[in-house]
């Protein structure tokens, strides 16, 4: 995985005055938490921040982030956003390190020409992403699904996906993520077919005795 580097600030001020100052200024305030460290108050450019995170991993993008006082592998924990310009407002970080076990959304992509679409049914993702656990050096950027052979009525569920190396589902059902379903004009195929073999049957001379 890719480990962008991160500069932080230390905050000495907390309180919504404050932030509403930093916000002025084009940042925001965050904390620090994790690995049984003191909490630390910091201020960060969202600007940056976002620039950092664009890797194929996203949200789950580890960070090296480094202030005055430290410098830490970390991950975003959460993001405050405004409810209607949905720009940053807050951010936390939590501390990582290559140890930590994490249980994280890892998105979900489809691959290959399925049979059953060609069969005229319609491919269906049911869940876009799906829970694993892993350790920090095993975070995967997704889990791919390969649905060539899967044909109309076929499902895959989370046991039968090929989950990445060091990582495990978390889940209590075995629920569904990709299935293929009929349509009409497939059913209506498959009708036709069986009335044109009972048509011919129907037609065909009873055998003398």
């Amino acid at each position: 995985m890719e480990t962008p580097q991160f500069k932080a600030n230390l905050r000495e001020t907390t309180g919504k005055g404050p932030a509403r100052r930093l916000r002025e200024e084009a940042l925001i305030p965050a904390n620090l938490y994790g690995l049984k460290k003191d909490p630390v108050s910091l201020t960060v450019d969202p600007k940056e921040l976002k620039a950092c995170m664009k890797t194929p991993y996203r949200m789950n993008t580890v960070l090296n982030l480094k202030t005055d006082k430290e410098e830490t592998l970390v991950m975003v924990k959460e993001v405050q956003s405004h409810p209607i310009r949905h720009n940053p407002l807050h951010v936390d970080f939590l501390r990582v390190d290559h140890d930590t076990v994490l249980s994280l959304n890892i998105p979900v992509r489809m691959e290959g020409d399925c049979i059953g679409v060609k069969r005229g049914g319609s491919l269906e993702l049911l869940r876009r992403v799906i829970r694993l656990e892993m350790k920090v050096d095993d975070i995967p950027a997704e889990v791919v699904i390969d649905v060539s052979e899967m044909d109309v009525n076929d499902q895959k569920r989370v046991k039968d996906l090929m989950i990445p190396e060091g990582c495990k589902p978390v889940f209590k059902d075995n629920y569904a993520i990709v299935q293929v379903v009929s349509t009409r004009d497939v059913d209506e195929d498959e009708e036709g077919e069986g009335e044109g073999e009972e048509g011919a049957a129907a037609e065909a001379p009873a055998a003398e005795a």
